[in-house]
């Protein structure tokens, strides 16, 4: 993910001084009202693919996040069982299951900042389980490794050039998938506005890094719209249709002229 940061004269500090560490759970799966499709994101480590987590495959509902582990939005989260080293950085709300381990960072440390540096603990994780067939570090372990911090105002400029890195990342891989997509399929018609909502909406969320609720006011419209477009259940009004054909363009999710037709 990153290399090892090289410290100047920075502060040794334990993870649960730099914020809070809560360990995830399962709400029963037998209970089929506790998840729903357009609900809380649930992390697992199957769901963390990059640094920054905007969807899950699994979400909870409102049922859900009552007995779901919730944490704010900022949060780290580090997969502590088996996958020692996939860690994830979520800019919204989330619950998470029993393999992954949080930190909420205090006010005193920059979020970001604190992401770049759970590189080096799942190092320390990694050489404390050794050769072990089956890793895995508790709540405690995890809250007592030591790591070195700088003063808040560095860890703001280091987790601010990482997060713009991370961003342009974010932006060339998503162009690179999208237009592997358009290349096997001819579903969309550029000219026109029959278009693949389902799938153009939540990509070009994901690649502007917006949350359904940032979208939605952004396009003047209810969540439950931008919700219902990508699951497939209803499309965008004419209106609408102008509008997300100008966004798509200019985004470079689809090639054409930003005037409508």
């Amino acid at each position: 993910m990153y290399r090892r940061i090289i410290y100047n004269v920075w502060e040794q500090r334990k993870l649960i001084e730099l914020g809070k560490v809560e360990t995830g759970n399962t709400p029963s799966t037998s209970i089929k009202d506790y998840y729903s499709e357009d609900g809380l994101n649930w992390i697992t480590p199957t769901d963390i693919t990059s640094n920054i987590t905007l969807t899950t495959e699994k979400k909870l509902s409102e049922k859900g996040e009552k007995v779901g582990r919730v944490i704010p939005a900022n949060s780290i989260l580090c997969t502590c069982i088996a996958s020692i080293g996939k860690n994830t950085f979520s800019p919204v709300k989330c619950a998470f299951n029993q393999q992954i381990n949080a930190l909420i960072p205090s006010k005193d440390n920059d979020p970001y900042f604190l992401f770049v540096d759970s590189y080096n603990w799942s190092q320390t994780m990694l050489r404390g389980a050794g050769g072990l067939t089956f890793q895995i570090v508790n709540k405690t372990e995890f809250s007592n490794i030591e790591t070195w911090i700088p003063s808040n105002s560095e860890q703001k400029k280091i987790g601010s050039l990482f997060h713009k890195l991370d961003h342009l990342i974010t932006l060339h891989q998503r162009k690179c998938e999208i237009w592997i997509i358009f290349s096997k399929t001819d579903r969309i018609l550029i000219r026109g506005f029959e278009m693949d909502y389902k799938n153009l909406v939540k990509e070009y969320r994901e690649q502007q890094l917006l949350t359904q609720v940032e979208l939605a006011k952004k396009l003047n419209v209810g969540i439950a719209d931008i919700s219902r477009w990508e699951n497939g259940k209803y499309e965008p009004t004419m209106k609408i249709k102008r509008v997300l054909k100008s966004l798509f363009i200019e985004s470079g999710l689809i090639k054409g002229e930003t005037n409508n037709e």
